[in-house]
């Protein structure tokens, strides 16, 4: 009887490896958890610098005088360029400063335009955001001035956000404020 009672004791083999795979699988989930975490972690800070971004090329224009506002015709332009021309920025860091300014990276495009009742743009087609400039052919639909009904008093400024991601997508934020006289 004692002989039976010590080869029945302790684990057996197979119930070694069924725990094994079990902790290894276990262990791969932890890992594969993380990295989900971290990739999240990155496109909600590249979320936030964007938006900071738009939040920072906004705000000089709030306190330009509505008459001033959109009137420049020609580069550098610090009251936005006049009949709806886009005026591109990029590449830029998260703090705004462009290319040899700052510290990298550069991974940030800002293109901004001025809409007034008078401006009738069309979408273009196959808009790329991630480049230095937007041709009057390929704007897009956020830079676009036609589908606004603007009044006499009225100026839309828009303002786009482009950023290149570790895939090779180009993601988007965009901002529109109404300013009236």
């Amino acid at each position: 009887m004692n002989l039976m009672r010590q080869k029945l004791s302790g684990f057996t083999m197979i119930e070694l490896m069924v725990a094994m795979v079990v902790i290894m699988a276990g262990i791969a989930s932890f890992f594969g958890l993380s990295n989900l975490m971290i990739k999240g972690n990155r496109k909600a800070q590249m979320n936030n610098e964007s938006v900071s971004l738009l939040n920072n090329a906004f705000e000089p224009y709030t306190a330009i005088a509505w008459n001033d506002l959109g009137t420049d015709t020609a580069l550098p332009s610090s009251n936005g360029l006049a009949n709806a021309a886009i005026l591109s920025l990029g590449p830029i860091n998260r703090k705004g400063e462009e290319l040899g300014v700052g510290e990298g990276p550069y991974k940030y495009f800002r293109h901004m335009v001025v809409c007034t009742q008078s401006d009738a743009t069309t979408p273009g087609a196959n808009p790329e955001y991630c480049t230095g400039i937007i041709s009057p052919s390929t704007r897009p639909t956020e830079l676009s001035c036609s589908p606004l009904s603007l009044g006499a008093d009225e100026k839309m400024i828009r303002i786009v956000v482009a950023m290149r991601v570790r895939s090779g997508k180009c993601l988007t934020r965009s901002i529109d404020s109404l300013r009236v006289q």
